[in-house]
């Protein structure tokens, strides 16, 4: 059997029963047969006022069992590049159990609105925060990420990735993290990042994005996701760790609203003009009159005693669940409106 390295495989007990032996009788990788710890779960939370050891609760596990023929089978994942086979749950019972903390925090029914949403992400280290509190929320079923760049010991000190996984790609190291939690979810991903020719697929290509979220370096980039979403009615967010900026832009609601707020607005609007503007594109971005007086601080040093802009690890925590935030109640139509917003979490603590 042949699999691309980045994707789980879900094996047919009927199509793959040689592999699945191979593996649960130990000759052939890991094998972790969660399903009845996950059923005695689902039991519990599906009937709380039932205990745990009873004969009621016995009675209901079977119940709950024969129910269902995927109750009694499981599901099979495998991870290939963990040479990691799970027997879990199927995908309802999975995803109910997975998100039944959420409530109601998280309405049963505003869940199910979330289920169905699609968003993008663009750029992999605050990026990767935003996408590991998205979908431990399941904030949506179904992503697009993009990265061209590999993850790097220097990378480490905001992106939570074991030293096993530098030099890989971290599109594709992201996946397999969020995969590792919720194999249910959907996730594409560009390991060639995000430029003028793909960006359009990116953004429409299967399932329309409902949201975009902006995360690279890359001003061209930053400019042209915006004319883009933008043309198609998509809302972005960015957040900029250096004191907390959220950035919000409702496309979805105003098809005239200027990019990123008015900032790109002097520039020329020929895009292949604005590939020679990143760094001007990028530094318009910025608003300096704001920027923490250490953030400033290190930028006069760029190039001289660092390599590039520093960021916190704090920080990046926070804007990822920040910008969750943010994503699900424009998701769940809360009537966000756009703004830039500072949400400096550093400057509350004194």
């Amino acid at each position: 059997m042949s699999t691309d390295a980045q994707d789980i495989v879900f094996l047919n007990t009927t199509e793959h029963s040689a592999l699945i032996n191979e593996f649960t009788h130990g000759g052939s990788g890991r094998y972790l047969n969660l399903l009845d710890s996950m059923l005695e779960e689902l039991t519990l939370n599906k009937y709380p006022k039932t205990q745990r050891g009873t004969d009621e609760f016995r009675n209901l596990i079977i119940e709950e069992r024969n129910k269902k023929k995927t109750r009694v089978e499981g599901v099979f994942v495998l991870y290939p590049w963990s040479n990691t086979l799970l027997r879990i749950l199927d995908e309802e019972d999975f995803v109910f159990l997975r998100t039944v903390r959420n409530r109601n925090k998280i309405r049963a029914n505003e869940q199910e609105i979330l289920n169905g949403k699609s968003i993008g992400i663009i750029g992999l280290s605050v990026g990767y925060s935003v996408l590991m509190a998205m979908a431990l929320e399941r904030v949506a079923s179904n992503f697009k990420i993009a990265d061209f760049d590999e993850i790097e010991l220097s990378n480490l000190n905001r992106i939570y990735q074991p030293l096993t996984n530098i030099g890989i790609n971290k599109a594709v190291a992201a996946k397999r993290a969020v995969l590792e939690l919720d194999p249910y979810i959907s996730i594409e991903i560009f390991t060639s990042g995000i430029n003028q020719d793909n960006i359009q697929s990116f953004l429409t290509e299967g399932k329309k994005l409902d949201l975009l979220v902006d995360e690279c370096d890359s001003g061209y980039v930053k400019y042209i996701s915006r004319f883009f979403a933008r043309m198609y009615g998509i809302p972005v967010l960015m957040e900029t760790s250096d004191r907390g900026v959220l950035d919000i832009e409702r496309y979805d609601l105003d098809g005239n609203y200027p990019l990123l707020h008015g900032r790109f607005s002097e520039f020329v609007s020929e895009i292949e003009e604005l590939k020679k503007l990143d760094r001007e594109l990028l530094l318009a971005s910025i608003d300096f009159s704001k920027v923490s007086e250490r953030g400033i601080e290190s930028m006069g040093l760029i190039g001289k005693e660092i390599r590039t802009w520093p960021q916190l690890g704090t920080d990046v925590l926070s804007g990822g669940a920040t910008l969750a935030t943010a994503a699900r109640k424009i998701l769940l139509g809360m009537g966000i409106q756009s703004s830039r917003n500072y949400i400096d979490i550093e400057s509350r603590i004194n």
